[in-house]
C-alpha cells in the first residue's frame, strides 16, 4: 500500500461548517493512573476544586532501561503535571455526554 496515491474529500454542509468554526465540544472523563510515586505540577492552583484543566498530550521519559520514568501531562495554558511512575497503568472512562462550548484550548508554542 505505500506505492498507493490517495485523494480523500470530506464535504460538511455549510451549516454544520459554521458551526466548527464557532464551538467546541467537551466531554468529561476520568482519567485514572497506578503505579505513581510521586507528583509535581506547575501552572495551576491544585487546590482549586473549581479549576478545569484541558489536557492536550502526553509525554513519556524512561529512567534508565525502563519501565520506570516519567509521565508528563501537558495542559492547556502553559501548565503541566509530572508523575514519577514504575510503569504507564492507566484507565481513561467517559462520566457523561458532550456539551458544546465556546472555548477553545490554548496549545503551548511549538506544541
Amino acid at each position: 500500500m505505500p506505492d498507493e496515491r490517495l485523494l480523500l474529500i470530506v464535504e460538511d454542509d455549510a451549516s454544520f461548517s459554521r458551526t466548527l468554526r464557532r464551538s467546541f465540544e467537551r466531554r468529561r472523563a476520568l482519567l485514572l493512573f497506578k503505579r505513581v510515586n510521586a507528583v509535581r505540577s506547575v501552572g495551576f492552583d491544585r487546590h482549586d476544586g473549581e479549576a478545569v484543566l484541558d489536557l492536550l498530550t502526553l509525554k513519556f521519559t524512561v529512567e534508565g532501561e525502563g519501565p520506570e520514568g516519567t509521565l508528563e501531562l501537558v495542559l492547556a495554558g502553559d501548565a503541566s503535571i509530572a508523575l514519577d511512575v514504575e510503569c504507564i497503568e492507566t484507565q481513561l472512562a467517559d462520566t457523561g455526554g458532550a456539551w458544546e462550548t465556546a472555548f477553545k484550548p490554548k496549545h503551548p508554542e511549538g506544541a
